[in-house]
Order: structure tokens, then C-alpha cells, then sequence
């Protein structure tokens, strides 16, 4: 019977994962059916919403129909204090390879979230944009990605659990700047959880990491303001045309020869730290406890048609984000 609802778990995470994905494409065309009529100021404000709402509606349904329970079954529950403080030291070793992905992929992809960030810092109050941007999607994407799709394909191994859950949060972010470092990040996000042994945990690094992201731009006019009451070159800068404008390929390869070491340097503290976190919550990171096999009386396949038909879906509208 556990191995009847194991395989059900995973070709139902994979139904989910299908169905939040081509319901992208309605979405987006509703978008553009009310892109007009939408005050300028606030088109970023309503794509973030419209486009958290309908995963979390969708997650929502899920949970009801599936009889999935938070705690019991995704692990939704408190964590210790000390695991939330080395959590934050993870975050900021893991930062460095993140933006040394994020730069390297802007070799390929142009960097498109860093305006409607901006959009939306200017015309939306800091708390307001931390909720938006920081808060909404990290509880959100967290619940469905670390929550529902890593709880049931872990059951095949934790490994595969990590590469499932991870390569499907890349990717349904939609366009390949994004895709390399949401999949990095989903491996440190997935780690953690299995360190703590609660989805909470990643909830809230998630909403850290976004909200840091938020609280930047919100200080960054600031910053320039007072800057150019001492330095002409910040006097006269152009915060829009900066956010806009596309680095040049010799500014990035610069960019990202600069952030190599700090990159690996911070990796390795970063996989000590989440180690340090699973000891201290009696659990275990290590290759060997990465592999076990959990599935090994009843061997399956749990990889649906439903999950490559949903990661087709993201890269076919990956590639024609390269051309809008």
C-alpha cells in the first residue's frame, strides 16, 4: 500500500507541476489582454500577483484533493532559533555563486526581473514590496516546490528528490537568466529542509533572500541621492537607463572573474554550514544518506509524462522569452 501512495504521490506532483505550467499560457495572454487598461505604475505589481495567485490557488486545490496536510506530510513545522541564525550564514555564503550564475547567464539572456523589481519599488511602499516581492513568492514557490514535489519525489532517494524539485523550480521561472541560479539555490533551499527537517525553514530563507533583493532598490535611489551631493559621477546617474541598459560582454566576464573565488570559497562554507545545521537536528547530509535508495522492495519509474511534458512547456517558453 506505501508503495501504491508513493508512486500516486509522485504522478500526482507531476500532474501539478504539467498543469501549473501550461496554465502559464492563458495567464500571460490574460495579462496581455489587460495590459492596457492597467495604470503603467502598476503592471509589475499586477503580473507578480496575478502570476503568484493562480500557483497558489492551484496549490491550495491540490492539498484539498490530494488530502495532503501541511505538517504531517510536508513537514510544515517550528525549527529551532540556533538553525534560523547558521540558515542566515548559509544564505550569505551561498550569495556569491548565485550572482557569479546570474552574471554568467546574462552572457546569454538579458536580465529582465531587476526592472520589475524597480517598477514596483518605486511605486509601492517598502513593506508593501517586501510582501510583493520578498514574502508572496517565497512562501508560495517554497510550498509547492520544496513542500509538494520534494516530499514525493524524495520517496524514490533524496538525491532524486533534490534533482526533481530543484530542475522544475528552475526552470518554471521561464527564461535562461533566471534558470541557472534558481536550480543552484533550490539545491540549497532543498538541503536545508532536509537539515531542519522543516519546510518552514526554506519558506523563510526564501523570503530573505527575496527580500534583501527588495530592500536594495528601495535603498539604492537613496544611496545615489547621497552620493551625488559629494561625487559628480553620482550626481548625474541615470538609475532607469543603469537598471536597463545590458551590461557588455567584457563587463560581465570582469564581473564574473571577480566573483570565481568568493563563489567557491562561499560554496564550501555554505555545505559545512547546512551539515553543522543537520547535525544539530539529529539528521544527516552526506552522499551516502543523499543516494539510499528508499524504493528498493518495488522499483519504479517515477518520472510521469506529465513532468517532461511540464518541463517542455518551460523550455519552448524559455526560448521565446529570448525573443520578446
Amino acid at each position: 500500500m506505501e508503495q501504491i501512495q508513493n508512486k500516486n504521490s509522485m504522478k500526482n506532483a507531476g500532474r501539478l507541476f504539467f498543469i501549473l505550467m501550461i496554465l502559464t499560457i492563458p495567464i500571460s495572454l490574460l495579462y496581455g489582454v489587460l495590459y492596457d487598461k492597467i495604470p503603467e505604475e502598476y503592471r509589475s505589481l499586477f503580473s507578480i500577483l496575478i502570476s503568484q495567485g493562480y500557483l497558489l490557488v492551484s496549490a491550495l486545490i491540490y492539498l484539498w484533493v490530494t488530502k495532503t496536510r501541511m505538517g504531517r506530510d510536508l513537514n510544515f513545522k517550528k525549527f529551532k532559533i540556533s538553525s534560523f541564525l547558521l540558515s542566515i550564514l548559509v544564505l550569505i555564503a551561498a550569495s556569491p555563486m548565485s550572482s557569479l550564475l546570474n552574471t554568467v547567464s546574462q552572457l546569454f539572456a538579458k536580465n529582465t526581473i531587476g526592472n520589475t523589481m524597480f517598477d514596483i519599488s518605486e511605486n509601492l511602499p517598502l513593506w508593501a514590496g517586501v510582501l510583493v516581492i520578498g514574502c508572496l513568492p517565497g512562501f508560495i514557490e517554497e510550498l509547492i516546490y520544496r513542500g509538494i514535489l520534494y516530499s514525493a519525489f524524495k520517496k524514490h532517494s533524496i538525491l532524486f528528490g533534490i534533482i526533481i524539485c530543484c530542475l522544475s523550480f528552475g526552470l518554471m521561472h521561464g527564461n535562461f537568466n533566471q534558470i541557472p541560479y534558481a536550480i543552484y539555490l533550490g539545491v540549497i533551499f532543498t538541503l536545508l529542509v532536509e537539515a531542519t527537517g522543516s519546510l518552514a525553514s526554506s519558506m523563510i530563507l526564501h523570503m530573505l533572500f527575496n527580500g534583501m533583493s527588495t530592500i536594495y532598490l528601495y535603498v539604492l535611489p537613496q544611496a545615489i541621492t547621497y552620493l551625488g551631493q559629494y561625487y559628480e559621477e553620482y550626481a548625474n546617474m541615470d538609475l532607469d537607463k543603469l537598471l536597463s541598459d545590458t551590461p557588455t560582454k567584457a563587463e560581465l566576464l570582469i564581473s564574473a572573474n571577480s566573483l570565481i573565488f568568493p563563489a567557491i570559497i562561499g560554496l564550501i562554507i555554505a555545505i559545512l554550514l547546512l551539515r553543522k545545521i543537520a547535525k544539530m537536528n539529529g539528521n544527516t547530509l552526506s552522499w551516502q544518506s543523499l543516494c539510499e535508495r528508499k524504493d528498493n522492495e518495488n522499483p519504479e519509474k517515477p518520472i510521469s509524462g506529465w513532468l517532461i511534458a511540464g518541463w517542455i512547456i518551460c523550455i519552448l517558453l524559455s526560448i521565446l522569452s529570448l525573443y520578446s
